[in-house]
């Protein structure tokens, strides 16, 4: 036996138990080694990815009239106006693989 291997995948989508035994076996093959056995196999959680967004809309429409009186300007405005805002958002948990595996050599 040459020793063991800690592999991870990096956070996101896949097969990541599978993942991380190919990591894993992937280095074993670089450092000479002919086989592993898996010690342990799973996945992890590695983060959150979220977004969001928000978009406002309005209008207004009205009346505004006024009358000078000497040095005063009396009027009256009216109208009506709305807005309106959309919003969403998302929130997903990422996980990554991760394998411990035992590198070995024959003779």
């Amino acid at each position: 036996m040459l020793g063991y291997i800690e592999a991870a995948t990096s956070a996101g989508t896949g097969d990541y138990r599978t993942d991380a035994i190919n990591a894993a076996a992937r280095r074993a093959k670089a450092i000479g080694g002919d086989a592993i056995t898996v010690q342990s196999n799973g996945r992890e959680y590695a983060g959150t990815y979220s977004t969001g967004g928000a978009v406002t809309s309005g209008n207004y429409g009205g009346n505004v009239t006024g009358t000078a009186v000497g040095p005063n300007v009396i009027g009256t405005v009216s109208g009506t106006g709305y807005s309106t805002t959309s919003s969403w958002g998302i929130g997903a948990p990422l996980s990554r693989g991760r394998a411990t595996v035992f590198v070995i050599k024959f003779k």
